[in-house]
């Protein structure tokens, strides 16, 4: 188990500094229709379904659902979790419904890859007209510490 200081230092790191080449480090949250492995693998995220049109019946070829840049959204660092300090809003799932949500993942990059971190959200079927947010310090992020050595 990882001690509580040092936790709360990695994810203050992680989220909140620069990578070694002198860059901001940038994340993305996305959402996934299954429970991703321990690898990360078996992330599935909502996509076009077959058929799907728009309001003129135009066949639609963009996918509503995009990953959100969490720049600046997540907060500081307390008891080994971080938590977002601003609601975080997805797009709104205007012409078809994306599934049922059961997981989140935060990725490095907008499209493709493994998550880096994932976790359960509460099953939540996303409808068309619907608009996924996370409220409020509700995302919350943490390596596993010993609450028996909590500094």
């Amino acid at each position: 188990m990882i001690v509580r200081s040092k936790a709360n230092e990695l994810l203050q790191q992680l989220f909140w500094s620069t990578a070694n080449n002198g860059t901001k480090n940038y994340y993305y949250i996305g959402l996934s229709t299954t429970t991703p492995n321990e690898t990360g693998g078996n992330f599935t995220e909502p996509t076009i379904p077959e058929g799907a049109v728009d309001d003129e019946g135009v066949a639609i070829t963009t996918n509503e659902y995009q990953r959100v840049h969490l720049d600046g959204v997540m907060g500081s660092v307390s008891n080994g979790i971080i938590k977002n300090n601003e609601i975080i809003f997805f797009n709104e799932a205007e012409h078809y419904g994306w599934g049922t949500i059961t997981h989140f993942g935060i990725f490095t990059s907008k499209t493709g890859g493994t998550p880096i971190f994932w976790g359960e959200v509460p099953e939540t079927t996303i409808n068309k007209n619907y608009i996924p947010i996370f409220r409020k310090e509700k995302l919350q992020v943490g390596l596993d510490n010993d609450p028996a050595n909590p500094t």
